[in-house]
């Protein structure tokens, strides 16, 4: 178990790098890598979702978490921001198998797991996740910029003292 640090804030690139536009969050991350040395900004890679979420979240006081989602109610390469506070409640989950990223977060509060008091969703809606391929589709490709730039808005907001370059899509 991790013990709190102060001001810990993680950025977790969700995804899979060779399945084409799941790999969004990990690309993103990686973009986003050359903007930020600050010990108090953890910049995390999760191939995998889940319990091993729920462990790379531990002892961290705010997360930023970029992932794709196929909804097929955006366009490919929309950008959706979505904040979840503590206390966490579940969603609908009917096993650990399939549990949402609420239901998550309640099963680790309920552990007692030092978790962040607010978890910042960046979903880009993905065209492609199946497909073997190193790189995203055009449109999902095109939303990285905007991506890094509400990254770098969102550690300004939690973190004001954090000295961070200009990007082409932040304020």
């Amino acid at each position: 178990m991790q013990t709190r640090q102060s001001s810990r804030v993680g950025v977790i690139g969700v995804g899979n790098i060779f399945a084409s536009d799941d790999g969004v969050g990990i690309r993103a991350l990686r973009r986003f890598r050359a903007s930020v040395e600050d010990e108090r900004v953890a910049l995390i890679e999760s191939e995998r979702g889940g319990m091993d979420l729920l462990d790379r979240l531990e002892g961290l006081d705010a997360a930023l978490i970029v992932d794709a989602a196929l909804t097929e109610l955006k366009s490919p390469g929309e950008v959706t921001v979505f904040t979840i506070p503590a206390p966490f409640t579940p969603g609908a989950c009917p096993s650990l198998h399939t549990i949402d990223l609420r239901g998550l977060l309640a099963f680790g509060e309920a552990a007692g797991m030092p978790l962040p008091h607010v978890v910042t969703v960046l979903s880009v809606e993905a065209e492609d996740i199946e497909t073997f391929r190193e790189e995203c589709t055009g449109n999902v490709e095109r939303a990285i910029p905007e991506v890094v730039g509400i990254l770098v808005r969102e550690l300004r907001r939690i973190l004001p003292d954090l000295q961070l370059p200009a990007t082409e899509t932040s304020p």
